[in-house]
């Protein structure tokens, strides 16, 4: 189960992707920061080892020859009582 930050943002109200970045950055490792992504699936350089770790451990698939999930596999769309 991955999210982009644009998925958080909407789900959160929070505004833009880059406010969703900008709490990501000062709160993450309190959350589970690997599982929020950008919108091509990958996250910033610095943090991709460390994301590939908990990737496999939880099985979320990568598009092929890359290090980017494949979120056409494990996006999460948010629970189905949410209004729209």
């Amino acid at each position: 189960m991955a999210l982009t930050y644009g998925d958080v943002a909407e789900l959160t109200g929070w505004g833009a992707p880059r406010a969703v970045g900008a709490v990501m950055s000062r709160h993450g490792d309190e959350l589970p920061w690997w599982r929020v992504v950008r919108a091509d699936g990958s996250l910033p350089e610095g943090l991709t080892p460390r994301a590939m770790i908990h990737w496999a451990d939880e099985g979320h698939p990568l598009l092929l020859g890359t290090s980017r999930l494949d979120l056409a596999k494990c996006r999460w769309d948010g629970p189905e009582d949410l209004p729209a």
